[in-house]
């Protein structure tokens, strides 16, 4: 009787993100195998590959102690290696949902932690001055990741100190977000207020145990496995294959306390913004927005245009979306719930919005961004 496919995966299982990858490829080879998994650490360093009682069948890693061995690979990597096929998040999108955020709320000056090789800075430094924002130097990631906390600490203490505020940053992940929190805190610098600080993965036990709670991107991580495994089954099928790397977006922006702040200098353009927050659930009007901050309709029109590049109606539809959209995504409530909480009189009319804005309708972006959490 012939052998199960043996796997071997090479996945960080400490991090939120690799769980999530290594629970996708489980949940493939018991959809498709039955396959035998392996896990070997990331990089190999947990297990003597030597040891392996037979010949492995395939590889998603990589691993680069089998570069030499002409197995099936598939890497899943931030970079790519060789011309191995290779699965991976969609960073520019990531980047791209990161400066939305920032943009919407008026931050122009923008900084970033992480590896400074990622397509994920790359792009948000190149969108963030296309729209004019100041990019402030990230810190020098190569001499930071491989240090001890306390140093780290120090390393960031000093990087914040040379910051021109207010100043959003997006961390590579939740944990590099959080460690930028404790610094701040500790120079007695106000989150959100003069540092807004956003995370990637949204973990939640990261970024809910935080104060103030962590603003953060949700990826597919569980698709991410789920996908290299399936591209891995069809290498080891003999069937062809397309080069070019599969790309998986982001689910979607969870906005936290940390983020919570409009940097806009305008003073009444700001006092507007948050007027528009806090009765966001009620039915405004500009007439009302306007009058609340002794304008006329059509001069706050051209505040808004010239601060913020978009009308108050549209800053109150957006505000009414990201609404809508976090309590689809945090909450079991019904369409009708959600309308109340976000100022819509007709459910039907927040559909089609909804819609328009997340391009699927709310009920399948909710089961969507859902069924790829794992708490």
């Amino acid at each position: 009787m012939p052998n199960n496919p043996l796997i071997l995966v090479s996945s960080e299982i400490q991090s939120y993100y690799g769980r999530g990858i290594m629970e996708g490829i489980c949940d493939y080879a018991n959809d498709h195998g039955p396959w035998e998994l392996l896990h070997v650490g990331p990089f190999s360093k947990s297990r003597n590959l030597n040891a392996l009682k037979r010949e492995h069948d395939g590889v998603i890693g990589p691993i680069p102690e089998l570069f030499g061995k002409v197995k099936p690979t598939v890497n899943i990597m931030d970079r790519q290696i060789d011309d191995l096929p290779r699965v991976y998040v969609n960073d520019r999108q990531v980047a791209e949902l990161a400066d939305q955020h920032f943009a919407g709320n008026g931050w122009q000056h923008v900084s970033y932690l992480g590896p400074v090789h990622s397509t994920r800075w790359k792009r948000l430094k190149q969108i963030s001055q296309y729209r004019n924002a100041h990019v402030i130097k990230p810190i020098a990631w190569e001499m930071f990741h491989a240090k001890p906390w306390h140093q780290r600490h120090q390393m960031l203490r000093k990087w914040l100190k040379q910051m021109r505020y207010p100043t959003a940053i997006l961390a590579y992940t939740d944990n590099l977000g959080a460690e930028v929190l404790e610094a701040a805190f500790a120079l007695k610098k106000n989150v959100p207020d003069d540092v807004a600080v956003m995370g990637v993965n949204d973990d939640r036990l990261v970024c809910e145990f935080v104060s103030p709670r962590l603003s953060s991107i949700a990826l597919a991580v569980h698709r991410v496995g789920y996908e290299a495994a399936a591209l891995l089954d069809r290498m080891l099928k003999g069937e062809p294959i397309d080069q070019a790397p599969i790309l998986i977006n982001p689910m979607g922006l969870v906005p936290r306390q940390s983020t919570e702040h409009m940097a806009v200098e305008d003073r009444r353009v700001r006092d507007a913004m948050q007027f528009i927050q806090n009765h966001i659930d009620q039915p405004i009007t500009l007439k009302e927005v306007a009058s609340h901050v002794a304008m006329s309709p059509r001069s706050l029109q051209r505040s808004f245009r010239d601060v913020l590049g978009r009308s108050p109606s549209e800053e109150i539809r957006r505000v009414r979306l990201e609404k809508a959209k976090r309590l689809l995504i945090e909450t079991q409530l019904s369409l009708s719930q959600i309308a109340e909480e976000t100022g819509y009189l007709y459910t039907t009319h927040l559909s089609k919005q909804i819609k328009e804005y997340l391009g699927c309708a709310p009920i399948a972006f909710r089961k969507r961004f859902q069924s790829d959490r794992y708490f």
